[in-house]
């Protein structure tokens, strides 16, 4: 089963996505903070990290992303007011 690892502090959207993601059949993880995101990252081993760029704790977002960039794992983000769109 896929996993897709969920990093966004808004809990409303991690809710959302965690619904959506597992009625189409996706194993969802998700945290709320980038705290131990490293580390959930690593023990969980997700095919997917949909990471929210907008988290300001202790380690930041973009930060985070550069040391999930030095492993195999793939994560997408999208910006506050970004969707996807058809031309």
């Amino acid at each position: 089963m896929t996993k897709i690892l969920i990093i966004d502090d808004d809990i409303n959207t991690t809710w959302l996505l965690e619904k959506l993601f597992s009625q189409e059949g996706y194993e969802v993880i998700s945290n709320n903070t980038s705290v131990n995101a490293l580390s959930i990252a690593l023990s969980t081993k997700p095919d997917l990290i949909l990471l929210d760029l907008t988290l300001l704790t202790n380690l930041t977002a973009t930060s985070l992303a550069i040391d999930l960039s030095k492993y195999n794992i793939l994560f997408s983000s999208l910006t506050q007011g970004e969707c996807c769109t058809s031309s």
